[in-house]
């Protein structure tokens, strides 16, 4: 979309395709704007791009749940780190956030590991690089995990706040 004076207008030279039934359902971007990832919240699959020049080229996409995982799975929030040098997701169904280590030459992404969490990790947001609070939304709760981005540790502090069916961490 275009915006000027105030006005939204579509784009119509240029949009980005994927499988049909994939559920695109948030796109963000690296710091230097060169690299978009986008869940899918069907599919349960992240896609890499390469932005340049008002183009976006596809350069990886990755499931993010365990190829043996069988349930139902709705991928959820994607997150950056401040750095970039890392990627979270939040997993509902398989209900986990997962952690990836990102390539910054060419943006494609590796998976670390993957934390349970409670039931439904609808959304989560991470504070100051050292905190990561969970919605989970089927648990009515919110999460506080501890986040040390240099050890790459992800770990459960124990702590909750009861909230009914949180689906949104806004800081």
């Amino acid at each position: 979309y275009n915006y000027k004076d105030g006005v939204l207008k579509e784009n119509t030279d240029y949009t980005v395709n994927v499988v049909p039934g994939s559920g695109p359902r948030h796109l963000i971007f690296s710091q230097d704007g060169r690299y978009g990832y986008l869940i899918n919240e069907i599919a349960n699959k992240i896609m890499v791009f390469k932005y340049n020049e008002g183009r976006m080229s596809l350069v990886q996409a990755i499931h993010c749940v365990p190829r043996h995982f069988k349930g139902f799975n709705a991928a959820a929030a994607i997150h950056l780190t401040k750095s970039g040098e890392h990627l979270l997701i939040s997993n509902r169904g398989h209900n986990s956030i997962a952690l990836y280590r990102v390539n910054k030459e060419n943006g494609k992404i590796s998976l670390l590991y993957m934390v349970h969490t409670g039931k439904g990790p609808r959304d989560f947001n991470i504070i100051d690089d050292r905190y990561i609070v969970v919605a989970s939304q089927e648990n009515d709760c919110l999460e506080l995990y501890t986040f040390n981005e240099e050890k790459e540790e992800i770990k459960p502090t124990g702590n909750t706040l009861d909230i009914i069916q949180p689906v949104c961490v806004a800081l």
